[in-house]
């Protein structure tokens, strides 16, 4: 009977099931406390009642998250950058490519093997004929320089 009711009330059989459940067990828990109810028929019919409101409540609630999360995801998606991040991309990439055409030769090609090759210190001091000491100042100054030129582009 009371299955049949929850399901009248708009819910599948799966979530009949709980809330019947659930309804018996709350009917248990107030007669063990001593209240027990006058009519535990409608007691349940009440009972249940107020658990398919609030299941409906629950589910309304974790769509509306959903919806809210897949907004969220579709404007944090990298996939999908704004025209603004665009143009910014592309002005940065234009400055960068700049400066390190405007580096010295040694710098340019010192920071290029640090960064793009991946070579240590040593093995391009070894490469190119210079010091230690030497790759780490053009290191220095490449990345000075290529800060620089990039910050010219930040808004104030």
């Amino acid at each position: 009977m009371l299955k049949s009711f929850v399901q009248r009330l708009g819910r599948s059989s799966a979530d009949c099931e709980d809330i019947v459940q659930e309804a018996y067990l709350r009917l248990l828990e107030s007669s063990r406390r001593g209240r027990a109810p006058r009519s535990p028929v409608g007691y349940l019919l009440v009972i249940a009642r107020n658990l398919v409101a609030e299941a409906g409540r629950r589910s309304a609630r974790e769509e509306r998250r959903g919806r809210a999360l897949q907004v969220l995801n579709a404007q944090l998606d990298p996939a999908s950058p704004s025209p603004e991040e665009l143009a910014f991309v592309e002005q940065s990439r234009q400055r960068l490519t700049q400066a390190l055409r405007a580096l010295p030769v040694r710098a340019r090609r010192v920071f290029l093997l640090h960064r793009y090759r991946a070579l240590r210190h040593i093995e391009i001091a070894v490469r190119l004929g210079v010091t230690v000491r030497t790759v780490e100042r053009d290191i220095a100054c490449a990345l000075s320089r290529l800060k620089d030129a990039l910050s010219e582009g930040d808004p104030p």
